[in-house]
């Protein structure tokens, strides 16, 4: 059964020189741009359950009615004889070698009663996989900035004024800042279980995004992002764009799953984005969201395993450059609400393979570089 996911939560700061007017149109604008995500997420939701929909459809017309329920119902018998058999206390006093033992002897059989059946595992897989291939589509494009590809920069490649802090012609922004977070997606078979960190007080952003399905079927998929932000007003000093230099420290950047193939012809896809991102309002029309990506691991077709792989060693500093939506031209003296923050995308379909992804980042902003680039 698909299950739309979408919450959110927000503190505009207040600011002595800010208009309750202006407050309350970025209020409003925020608040459309909540239900345009929402509208979004229901219409990929109709994609995705139409993926699922047909790749099942697929299955069936290749394996035939028949044998596609037999299919079925076996699956569904091994998973109770399962149960039974890990059911307390017999499942915590096995030894890892007996618990072993019992999936590998499963595989094993689960193999021959798929073969004496007459089904065709390769096939199998291989519709799982364009499937896959459909559901990756519907990620997020990969950002750009210009002609290039939107991707962190190390000291490095960061101005000396940047990261001196200079405050000429930039505005050097630092905590306390508001803040806020949401999270939307859709989910059939799968949960979603998300753990915000948020201190604005010091500029510390993130969050887990955990999704899993430890009952799979044959299309069950997760798809979800999940952001936390930081809040700050800046005056235009001339009309333009807002651009930005985000400051980052690593507080920690895990790319987590766990693949368990009960059967031996399971079958998964699972696509991991983290980004930071920037948005910009004086209210009015909505503007898109600006990403720099930091960090990102796909896996397809992989039937089992275990990953915890981290790019960005905890510590190390990276910074976002990002410009505002360019459809919107800040007005001279114009009071902006500036959003920077974090985005988690995680996304899995799995085909009869226990599935746990979890994309863990977080990060401490200390230092915002600001200014119109019209200056």
């Amino acid at each position: 059964m698909m299950q739309v996911e979408q919450g959110s939560q927000r503190q505009i700061p207040n600011h002595p020189r800010v208009s309750c007017e202006t407050r309350q149109a970025v209020l409003e604008e925020r608040m459309a741009s909540d239900l345009a995500d929402v509208t979004r997420t229901g219409e990929n939701a109709k994609k995705i359950g139409l993926i699922a929909g047909e790749h099942r459809e697929r299955v069936i017309h290749s394996l035939g009615h028949d044998k596609y329920q037999k299919l079925r119902c076996y699956l569904k018998d091994q998973k109770r004889f399962k149960n039974k058999v890990f059911f307390p206390p017999r499942g915590p006093e096995m030894s890892r070698s007996e618990v072993e033992s019992f999936h590998r002897e499963r595989k094993e059989e689960s193999l021959v009663w798929a073969h004496e059946a007459g089904i065709d595992i390769h096939q199998l897989q291989k519709l799982s996989r364009n499937a896959a291939a459909l559901v990756r589509e519907l990620a997020p494009a990969t950002a750009y900035q210009d002609d290039k590809r939107a991707i962190i920069v190390g000291p490095a490649n960061v101005p000396l004024d940047i990261r001196n802090h200079n405050s000429n012609p930039w505005i050097v922004v630092s905590p306390p800042f508001g803040s806020a977070w949401w999270y939307s997606g859709s989910n059939a078979g799968f949960s979603f279980s998300p753990t915000l960190y948020l201190d604005p007080s010091i500029g510390f952003i993130g969050n887990l995004n955990h999704i899993d399905d430890s009952d799979a079927g044959d299309a069950d998929y997760g798809y979800m992002e999940y952001a936390t932000n930081l809040y700050f007003w800046f005056q235009m000093p001339t009309a333009g764009l807002i651009e930005v230099w985000i400051e980052a420290v690593s507080r920690g950047s895990h790319h987590r799953v766990s693949l368990f193939d009960e059967w031996g012809w399971s079958d998964s896809s699972v696509n991991q984005h983290n980004y930071l991102t920037l948005n910009a309002s004086v209210g009015g029309s909505s503007s898109e969201l600006q990403r720099s990506e930091t960090s990102w691991w796909t896996e397809s077709g992989a039937t089992e395993g275990h990953w915890d792989n981290s790019y960005i060693a905890y510590g190390d500093t990276v910074w976002g450059h990002l410009t505002s939506d360019p459809r919107t031209i800040f007005p001279a003296g114009s009071w902006v609400l500036v959003e920077v923050g974090t985005l988690n995308f995680n996304s899995a379909l799995a085909n009869d393979v226990s599935t746990y992804s979890d994309l863990d980042f977080a990060w401490l902003i200390n230092h915002v570089s600001v200014h119109s680039t019209g200056a």
